[in-house]
């Protein structure tokens, strides 16, 4: 399997029982995480994010399924998924920051930009020095991925997973719906941060749910998709914004003019992002899974 191309969709196939449909795509995914292990030499930027996507949906697949795991196979599972994420964060974080930088320059500043470039280009390239030079990553990330897979195969998973998917689906649209109550007069950073991965997870879902629903979950996997997207957006920004006032502090840039990097592409991104959310949260956590039973 070629990890620069991925064969899998994430979406669990409704031709067969829902215990082996979640099996094959958990172990399809675990395929495919330990093909990017093996190409980080290669790709690193590309497999790096891959990875730490691949955490992530690994994780989704656990919350999908957390009331049919023991709270110790769950807890431990989601543990080992953590620590693997973080250990690859803060390469991910400084590459998005200076990519989003470099996209983002503005003329008003641009006599320090190349400055402040050169210090958001060395901040990545010790992230990621630190990384490759690991001699024990690569060993360390394919013994993670294989311990799950063993956890996987003691799983006694119900075989009635079906209601079990439901009533996740509508648990983490509930909490995707609760959250954007609270920012609709609040943008904090931090609330934000909690909703992008509330969404993220709802998209997950309703993305391994798609073929089993069928096509009443077409419209809402979009709209989650797209409203991901922007929150994630606001997400590398407001990692930008850290970083900026990090470099502006070293180079007594003063923080205001990195502020102004940021300040206009988050007004906007704001207002997609609420006007997209105050559509596809409307309907009640009963109404939205009622629509996809249609």
């Amino acid at each position: 399997m070629n990890p620069t191309s991925p064969t899998h969709s994430f979406r669990m196939s409704a031709e067969i029982p829902p215990q082996d449909a979640f099996l094959q795509v958990l172990h399809h995914e675990l395929d495919y995480l330990h093909a990017c292990v093996r190409l980080l030499n290669k790709d690193f930027d590309h497999q790096v994010h891959e990875l730490r996507k691949g955490t992530k949906r690994l994780r989704a697949m656990l919350t999908l399924v957390r009331k049919t795991l023991e709270p110790s196979e769950y807890r431990s599972s989601m543990i080992l998924l953590r620590d693997l994420n973080r250990r690859l964060g803060g390469a991910r974080e400084s590459f998005i920051n200076l990519q989003t930088f470099t996209e983002l320059q503005d003329p008003e500043i641009l006599k320090r930009a190349k400055a402040l470039q050169k210090e958001l280009d060395t901040t990545y390239t010790r992230k990621r020095d630190e990384l490759l030079e690991n001699i024990t990553l690569r060993d360390d990330l394919q013994a993670a991925l294989q311990q799950l897979r063993e956890w996987s195969g003691q799983w006694e998973l119900r075989t009635n997973l079906d209601g079990v998917f439901l009533k996740s689906l509508r648990r983490s649209y509930r909490r995707s719906r609760k959250l954007h109550k609270q920012l609709v007069q609040n943008s904090d950073p931090d609330l934000l941060h909690e909703w992008r991965k509330e969404v993220k997870q709802l998209w997950y879902h309703l993305r391994l749910l798609n073929l089993r629903l069928g096509p009443a979950s077409d419209t809402p996997l979009a709209q989650v998709d797209e409203l991901g997207s922007l929150l994630g957006f606001l997400h590398d920004l407001h990692t930008l914004t850290q970083g900026l006032d990090s470099a502006c502090r070293k180079l007594n840039v003063p923080s205001t003019d990195c502020g102004k990097l940021t300040h206009k592409p988050r007004k906007q991104t704001l207002s997609q992002t609420r006007d997209l959310a105050e559509d596809l949260f409307r309907a009640k956590p009963s109404e939205f899974i009622q629509r996809l039973n249609d």
